[in-house]
């Protein structure tokens, strides 16, 4: 009777196959911002970059106010093509994680990573800072008295 050799599962139990990509993620986050202010601010998100010759794949996130015709972008995230992650999310200095002169950037090795990060970055001080500054804005344009 020979000798049966067992060899062991090494992938681990894991794995999710029911991953989703870092750009699919910040785009319901887009709609539910709109959701959430109804429609008096507009999360949009935009793709830059093609991922040729090696380059980056670039997702932007901007807050648009219709009311006071106003845009600003919130982060972006960046990841090599065909890799969705890991990724980068990158905040502009002026909503900077840290209050920092220069823009600041989070690495994130998988999904539970991003999730994370981008909730922190969502939930920043600069960035409610920001939503709040164009939300009364916006309600300050469409409460206004019009002149007759």
């Amino acid at each position: 009777m020979a000798n049966v050799i067992e060899i062991p599962d090494l992938w681990g139990n894991d794995i999710n196959v029911e991953v989703v990509s870092p750009a699919t993620i910040l785009k319901v986050q887009a709609e539910k911002l709109s959701l959430k202010t109804k429609g008096v601010l507009l999360a949009r998100t935009y793709p830059s970059g093609d991922g040729c010759d090696g380059a980056d794949v670039t997702h932007h996130l901007e807050l648009h106010a219709p009311a006071i015709n106003y845009t600003e972008e919130v982060l972006a995230i960046s990841h090599v093509q065909n890799r969705a992650y890991p990724v980068v999310i990158r905040m502009p200095a002026s909503i900077a994680w840290e209050r920092q002169e220069q823009a600041s950037t989070k690495w994130c090795g998988n999904e539970e990573e991003f999730m994370q990060a981008l909730r922190t970055a969502l939930r920043s001080y600069p960035v409610r800072s920001a939503i709040d500054s164009i939300l009364a804005e916006s309600n300050e344009r469409n409460l206004a008295p019009v002149a007759s």
